[in-house]
């Protein structure tokens, strides 16, 4: 690899770098080709994030085609909420997914220091996918994943993001018959296996992985479905609570709802929390996505012209008080409806 700093050994080196601000490590890349060697390292992220030195970004798939002028066009954002600085990941390249670029509604995850897009529908049919793809920090490359096993569309997913995996369950067939199956995606070997079907089929549902254990949620409030994968079973609870997107945030659930505002789940009773009304005038509050980054939550919502609001919500556990709801400005050039946001440690 060659010497990182004249005259320093290079484990000093390495110390050195692993303390340089993520914004600058496009630059120290172009520096040399040693230190260019060190960025693309996994083992380089590991220590940042050992040593407490990793820093959060939230990244954001949205669709640019209202400014374009393209029936779709989607990128990828990553967002640093602390400087509010946006930028813009290279688009996926045409040798990837048959060239159609991000799918319309694909899921999307962050496994280590990788971005996984999971099914949606082509741009141009309409029609589900099962294709995978990844974009990967360290070494700023998109690649393709193995497809996942079978074909499946309005599914729950959930990334546990220090075992390395991706839960997906539920959804429905090409003939829109809901389904029990579920499966398990191993980001590192780039390989599906097959997990016990759930209890009950379950179409249009979402996921979280809370405690160690994969959640999926009817969309329409009437179950909970959760995978315990050191005893390979499932338990079903009963869940009769408004309809809402939900996220995984400081060991626990939370669901956000358009009349109760935030509500938490404790997932040892069973039982739904109410949190508080979101501290806003904008009227109907939908969140259409929501992630979690440090001891706050960033969500966002849109209106009637498809407009995109980002927050950082600070809820009451973290303040012993009322939520604090803060805006956060979209730059000029970065308009566009946001359809999913993942948050990725590097």
């Amino acid at each position: 690899m060659g010497s990182l700093f004249p005259k320093l050994p290079d484990e000093i080196g390495w110390e050195i770098l692993l303390r340089v601000e993520f914004n600058s490590h496009n630059n120290l890349r172009s520096v040399c080709r040693s230190w260019k060697a060190v960025l693309k390292s996994s083992h380089f992220y590991q220590d940042r994030k050992r040593l407490k030195l990793s820093e959060q970004r939230i990244c954001m798939i949205q669709d640019t085609s209202p400014r374009n002028g393209c029936p779709y066009d989607c990128r990828v954002r990553v967002l640093d909420p602390i400087q509010n600085i946006w930028k813009t990941l290279s688009p996926v390249p045409k040798s990837i997914g048959n060239g159609k670029g991000i799918r319309v509604n694909a899921h999307f995850l962050s496994v280590k220091q990788k971005l996984v897009f999971i099914g949606g529908w082509d741009p141009y049919t309409l029609a589900a996918t099962k294709t995978v793809c990844l974009y990967d920090f360290s070494s700023c490359q998109w690649r393709q994943g193995t497809n996942m096993s079978r074909w499946r569309d309005q599914f729950a997913s959930a990334a546990d993001a220090e075992g390395g995996v991706i839960y997906v369950a539920g959804g429905c067939n090409k003939f829109r018959a809901p389904l029990r199956s579920a499966a398990v995606y191993k980001v590192d070997e780039d390989k599906w296996d097959f997990l016990p079907d759930m209890p009950t089929a379950m179409d249009g549902c979402e996921g979280a992985f809370v405690k160690g254990k994969f959640f999926v949620r009817d969309m329409y409030g009437a179950r909970i479905q959760c995978f315990d994968p050191h005893t390979g079973t499932w338990k079903t609870m009963a869940d009769r609570r408004n309809t809402g997107r939900i996220v995984s945030a400081f060991g626990n659930m939370y669901c956000f709802t358009s009349t109760l505002g935030l509500i938490e789940y404790n997932c040892s009773e069973s039982k739904w929390n109410i949190l508080g009304s979101y501290p806003t005038d904008r009227g109907m509050f939908l969140v259409n996505w929501a992630t979690v980054f440090g001891h706050n939550i960033i969500l966002g919502t849109w209106n009637e012209s498809s407009s995109s609001f980002v927050y950082m919500l600070v809820s009451p556990i973290r303040t012993q008080g009322a939520m604090k709801l803060i805006e956060i400005e979209i730059p000029s050039g970065f308009q566009g409806f946001i359809s999913a946001a993942a948050t990725l440690d590097i």
